[in-house]
């Protein structure tokens, strides 16, 4: 008669113990990206060009939206976790280790980790939301993040191949002397701004569901990220 309860508490104390322990291999992997930045800047600023200045603050922008989104997630869905859960945030950090020494290399070699980057985006699509739809019997819930994933999906595949154009662009140019730098980096920030911004969106959106029951309002702006709307 017993058995049933304990396999009940050990179901719940797996689960319970994702966030935390996501959170706290997550928070270490970002303080050792974060630093070896910071040594990157620290040893090339002098001789930075205005470019490398914005691929430098790109990627601390990059650092800030992958801590961000990964928060959401994990403070929001809970499942037992397996290797791939192990995998995610070390391959995350190896990442941003790639774009942080990328910097001193120049835009080609920086611009093909964005690819990398995309792909990573994708595949975390997929993993994440096979785990939510097995865990969340709350529809709605469910479809506020069906709608950003989805959202998030498309726009993983078009930085895939905007990233694979302009290195490969940059590398066949040089890019020395041209505007090519400066319309990679506005583009770059563009990608990284919509997943920002739908982020936060969603964040609000979900945090409104959990207050009142509601599903955002019928904005354009909540159109245009991609949410459900009541």
């Amino acid at each position: 008669m017993s058995a049933p309860d304990e396999y009940g508490r050990l179901l719940s104390h797996l689960k319970d113990s994702f966030t935390s322990i996501y959170l706290t291999i997550l928070s270490i992997i970002q303080g050792v990206a974060l630093t070896s930045l910071a040594v990157v800047v620290a040893d090339g600023y002098r001789h930075f060009t205005p470019a490398q200045w914005a691929l430098a603050a790109l990627t601390f922008l990059i650092l800030i939206i992958i801590w961000n989104h990964m928060t959401t997630d994990a403070l929001t869905w809970t499942w037992i976790p397996d290797f791939r859960d192990s995998a995610i945030p070390f391959l995350l950090g190896a990442f941003e280790l790639y774009q942080a020494f990328a910097i001193a290399a120049g835009l080609g070699p920086w611009l093909f980790g964005m690819v990398a980057g995309a792909a990573l985006a994708v595949l975390e699509f997929f993993h994440v939301g096979r785990q939510v739809r097995l865990e969340t019997p709350d529809a709605r819930m469910l479809r506020l993040f069906r709608r950003r994933s989805l959202s998030d999906l498309r726009q993983g595949i078009v930085g895939i191949g905007l990233f694979l154009v302009l290195g490969v662009a940059s590398v066949a140019t040089g890019a020395a002397g041209t505007v090519l730098p400066w319309v990679a980096v506005l583009l770059t920030g563009l990608w990284l701004g919509a997943y920002a911004l739908r982020t936060t969106l969603y964040w609000r959106a979900l945090v409104r569901l959990a207050h009142n029951g509601r599903l955002p309002a019928d904005t354009a702006l909540n159109r245009l990220v991609g949410l459900p709307l009541r």
